[in-house]
């Protein structure tokens, strides 16, 4: 899109408004668990997107998920941050509707995941809660498909032994290879 004139720039953003708004302000609000956030959440998505659109081959969803994914967990840590430095830890600022969690075990995921690498959180974001494929998920995320598969099955034992210390073992049932 190199070298694109602004109006066919801002059609292919526009195109990409119209198909990936709805679904970007669900992710982030599935994270944050507050709709304001989660739009503005895709406002920087979008707004970025606009800024890198040269960089960006095929279909933008991957990209945009993938942004909005980083934007919303690092929206979520700033806002640790600072309820911790005003002495509020533990509070969960909304209830996450999207998610049949009690706060505390939603409290739980938030922070196993935050303990992934960004990579493998990305990866399971966007294979796990998006379902996205393993090729569109690579070229979002600019890696191999067999990088993805690895820092996947990486991530998953992580979070398999985070959340395993945490809580009781669920009960037994056959492992669902993603």
């Amino acid at each position: 899109m190199s070298g694109a004139p602004r109006d066919a720039r801002e059609h292919v953003v526009v195109a990409a408004y119209a198909a990936h708004a709805r679904p970007l302000t669900a992710l982030a609000a599935r994270v944050l668990g507050d709709a304001d956030a989660a739009r503005d959440v895709c406002q920087e998505a979008f707004v970025r997107l606009h800024a890198r659109l040269d960089e960006v081959q095929g279909d933008p969803g991957p990209w945009l998920r993938a942004v909005a994914w980083r934007l919303a967990f690092d929206a979520l840590r700033r806002r640790r941050r600072e309820g911790a430095a005003l002495g509020r830890r533990g509070e969960d600022p909304a209830p996450v509707d999207a998610l049949d969690l009690d706060p505390e075990d939603l409290a739980r995921v938030r922070d196993a995941l935050d303990a992934l690498s960004p990579r493998q959180r990305d990866v399971v974001l966007l294979r796990v809660v998006e379902g996205e494929r393993f090729p569109a998920l690579a070229r979002a995320l600019g890696i191999s498909e067999g990088a993805a598969k690895v820092h996947l099955r990486r991530a998953l034992d992580r979070l398999r032994d985070l959340l395993g210390r945490q809580a009781p073992a669920p009960a037994a049932h056959p492992e669902r290879r993603p």
